[in-house]
């Protein structure tokens, strides 16, 4: 018999998708009785019906495939045409002399 290597990530992922594909007709019904995604992964998960993480569980979507990850995007930065006359550079003096300083305090 030959070794082969099992990629458990990917092996690990398809077993989730096949215990929530196998408990489809579970989770509808209990979406139709009014449960909560949240209510309905515990109840599933106590029962032993389904071993995956409830971040993994709301991951499916109602055909039992895996949709986007639904992870935070970055931030877009805000990106300003070079030629803008808002993208000079700002240079200002930090020295501040005592009158300027009398005047900012008061």
């Amino acid at each position: 018999m030959k070794n082969i290597e099992i990629n458990t990530d990917t092996s690990r992922r398809k077993s989730h998708q096949v215990e929530y594909k196998a408990n489809l007709h579970r989770i509808a019904d209990l979406f139709d009785q009014g449960y909560s995604k949240k209510d309905t992964y515990e109840l599933l998960y106590e029962k032993g019906y389904i071993s995956m993480s409830y971040r993994h569980f709301c991951r499916f979507n109602s055909t039992g495939k895996l949709t986007a990850q639904n992870r935070a995007k970055k931030p877009i930065a805000n990106k300003r045409p070079k030629n803008s006359k808002s993208n000079l550079e700002f240079s200002h003096n930090n020295v501040v002399t005592k009158e300027d300083f009398d005047e900012l305090i008061g």
